[in-house]
C-alpha cells in the first residue's frame, strides 16, 4: 500500500494544467531589424487587416513605446487598423483564456480613439463565458456569459493616456479556438499604441491526466480493499484456534 501511494504521488508531480500559463507572447522588438516604418505589414505574428499599422522604434516620429518597438494602430493612410495573431489558439471546456496588452492613447493631442481588445473565433463560434475586463487603472468589468464569433472590451482611449496593462480574458464554456486581436478605427494617422502583447491559457488537466488520476484511485481502493481482507482472514484464524 505504501509503495503504490508513493508512486502515485511522486507521478504526480509530472501533471500540469492543458496549456498551463503564457502561450504566446511578443515585444515587437525584433520587427523590422528594430527600425521605424510606416504602414508596416511584415510582422513575423501577426497579420494586419482592415487598415493600416506603423512600426515604432523609440524615439521614431517622436513617439515612445513602453519598452523597444511597439506599434501606432492607425497607419499613415488615415485608415486605423487590425492587428490579429497569425497563431491558432486552441482550449477545452472551463480553461481560462487570457489577453493582455500594453497600450497608451495617441500621443500628438489628437482626439481621443476608440481600441478594441479581445478574441475571434475559428470556425463556430465560442462560449466567452465569466467574461472580465480590465481597463488599465480604470474599471474592471465582469461581462458575463456570451456566445458568438468575437468578444472583446473596447473605450475611447484618452489622447495622451500613458501606457497601461489592458486584459480581456473568458473562460471557455465548451471546447474552441480564437485569434486574439487588438484594432481601432481611428482615422487621422494618429492612434493607440499597443507594446507587450500576450495570451495565457490555463485551468482544466488533460483527459489523460483524469483518466491517470482515475486509475491511480482505483488502484489504491483495490490495495486498501486487499489489505481489509487479509485483515479480516487474519482476524478468522485467530478465533478458529483460540
Amino acid at each position: 500500500m505504501k509503495k503504490i501511494l508513493t508512486a502515485l504521488a511522486a507521478s504526480t508531480i509530472f501533471i500540469t494544467p492543458a496549456h498551463a500559463g503564457v502561450v504566446f507572447s511578443d515585444d515587437f522588438d525584433a520587427e523590422n531589424g528594430g527600425a521605424s516604418q510606416l504602414n508596416y505589414a511584415g510582422f513575423a505574428n501577426f497579420d494586419v487587416e482592415d487598415g493600416t499599422v506603423d512600426i515604432i522604434k523609440e524615439p521614431g516620429f517622436g513617439l515612445s513605446c513602453n519598452t523597444g518597438s511597439c506599434v501606432d494602430l492607425d497607419g499613415s493612410t488615415n485608415d486605423g487598423g487590425m492587428l490579429i495573431t497569425q497563431q491558432i489558439f486552441s482550449f477545452s471546456a472551463g480553461q481560462l483564456v487570457s489577453l493582455s496588452v500594453d497600450a497608451s492613447g495617441n500621443q500628438r493631442g489628437f482626439a481621443d480613439d476608440n481600441f478594441d481588445f479581445g478574441f475571434r473565433s475559428i470556425g463556430a463560434d465560442v462560449m466567452f463565458n465569466d467574461r472580465v475586463v480590465t481597463f488599465g487603472s480604470g474599471p474592471t468589468i465582469n461581462a458575463g456569459d456570451f456566445t458568438g464569433p468575437e468578444s472583446f472590451g473596447f473605450l475611447d482611449l484618452a489622447q495622451d493616456r500613458p501606457f497601461e496593462q489592458f486584459v480581456f480574458s473568458f473562460t471557455a464554456g465548451a471546447a474552441g479556438s480564437v485569434k486574439a486581436f487588438v484594432r481601432t478605427s481611428s482615422a487621422d494617422s494618429v492612434g493607440p499604441i499597443v507594446d507587450n502583447f500576450s495570451v495565457s491559457i490555463g485551468g482544466v488537466p488533460e483527459p489523460t491526466t483524469w483518466a491517470f488520476l482515475i486509475f491511480g484511485f482505483g488502484a489504491i481502493g483495490g490495495a486498501m480493499r486487499s489489505k481489509n481482507a487479509r485483515k479480516r482472514s487474519s482476524v478468522s484464524t485467530k478465533v478458529s484456534y483460540s
